[in-house]
């Protein structure tokens, strides 16, 4: 057995919160959490580009990185990178080699032993500092095992209501549970009930919590207004953390370099392609915010393709008024979203169009036909990272 079909038969057939197994494996690997300078970033938005955002200024200031994040786009070596590349086979094969039957033997998963890959690469390696994005929620996720100097929470919206909860409330309470004893944790301007939870979550674990503003940057390569928030967040958390020196200067060109992939990804100029991977309401809307102020004098055309139980009516209407032609299709994975069941969440709008499991012939085909005027948006679910790989001849690997 390979590695990815190792990996691959580690995927439970439920999500497994909770963090015995993840103590059990990291026990068995010596505990290599343990005296590991993390930051631990949770949220439902941003989380992703706010760990880029810290590894790439940490790295430029000249520290040893690690940046740990999820799900990947293409191959799942990008998940653990090492100064901004993703990791060789290589050092996954070392891990299971050494640890394969402790995995087996604790039933990790396969999120929890790649957490734990991560961990022990990054001990392994001697990182300066450790990016660690949260998985899913905080409270019961492996992420949160670490023992961060400093922890933050992005943008918290309602997702991921079936295991989270069903109320804001409740998903900021398992957002809140990255939140460590004495460790500063930072957050962005939330919904009132969000704050007031995330304040009490605070006096609850004796943690400072700073509410930060937005914060500009005209020259970095993420596009839209909401990225000022991760941006002032991750500031926010640079500027709290003396033990490292980091001037304007590495700032200002690590800002100017910055790449985070599939965060409204220009793929051409023209036609305008784009691929962004907002596959929420909150995501949707901070794409369709972004788009709408650009100048395309041609058609506008959305492909779009989400993970089952997202529900993104709030945003259908301006989705619609937005774009020529929607084409509504399904990456075929492990709990998608059927195409027909996208398109009825579209009110079946006339502009919309049911492509059935969309392919690298029929996407290069589109393409050719579009002008140069057209722009094509590429918007929704990860799982589009293979095929924009594919298409466009791209890798993900470097940051």
């Amino acid at each position: 057995m390979n590695i990815n079909d190792f990996l691959k038969s580690l995927k439970p057939r439920k999500i497994k919160l909770g963090h015995e197994r993840t103590i059990n494996l990291m026990r068995e690997c010596g505990n290599p959490q343990k005296g590991l300078n993390a930051i631990q970033i949770a949220g439902t938005n941003g989380k992703g580009s706010v760990c880029a955002i810290l590894e790439r200024i940490y790295r430029t200031a000249g520290y040893k990185t690690g940046l740990f994040t999820s799900p990947h786009l293409n191959r799942v070596n990008e998940r653990i990178r090492i100064n901004g590349n993703a990791i060789d086979n290589l050092e996954i094969y070392n891990f299971l080699s050494n640890y394969g039957r402790s995995v087996i033997k604790s039933d990790a998963s396969f999120f929890e032993t790649i957490t734990a890959i991560a961990f022990w690469l990054f001990k392994k390696q001697e990182v300066d500092i450790a990016i660690m994005e949260t998985g899913l929620g905080g409270r019961l996720d492996s992420v949160t095992v670490c023992e961060p100097i400093a922890t933050g929470i992005t943008k918290i919206a309602m997702d991921h209501v079936e295991i989270l909860g069903d109320s804001i409330e409740k998903i900021a309470y398992e957002k809140a549970g990255i939140m460590k004893k004495q460790i500063p944790c930072f957050t962005i301007k939330q919904n009132q009930k969000v704050l007031a939870v995330l304040k009490n979550h605070a006096i609850e674990n004796k943690c400072s919590l700073k509410v930060v503003d937005p914060k500009e940057n005209k020259k970095t390569s993420l596009h839209g207004k909401h990225q000022n928030q991760n941006l002032g967040l991750a500031m926010s958390i640079i500027e709290s953390l003396n033990q490292y020196i980091v001037s304007d200067k590495h700032i200002s060109s690590a800002m100017r370099s910055l790449k985070w992939y599939g965060r409204y990804q220009v793929l051409s100029n023209s036609p305008k392609i784009i691929f962004d991977v907002g596959h929420n309401s909150n995501g949707i809307s901070a794409f369709l915010n972004t788009f709408s102020s650009e100048k395309i004098a041609g058609k506008k055309y959305l492909l779009i393709a989400l993970q089952s139980r997202k529900n993104i009516s709030d945003t259908s209407i301006q989705l619609l008024n937005l774009f020529d032609k929607v084409l509504c299709t399904e990456i075929r994975v492990k709990n998608y979203m059927p195409a027909f069941e996208l398109r009825n969440s579209l009110l079946n709008h006339k502009k919309t169009e049911i492509v059935s499991c969309i392919t690298n012939k029929y996407l290069e085909g589109f393409i050719q036909k579009l002008e140069p005027e057209d722009a094509l948006c590429i918007v929704g679910t990860h799982y589009f990272g293979e095929l924009i790989s594919n298409v466009f001849k791209i890798s993900f690997d470097n940051l």
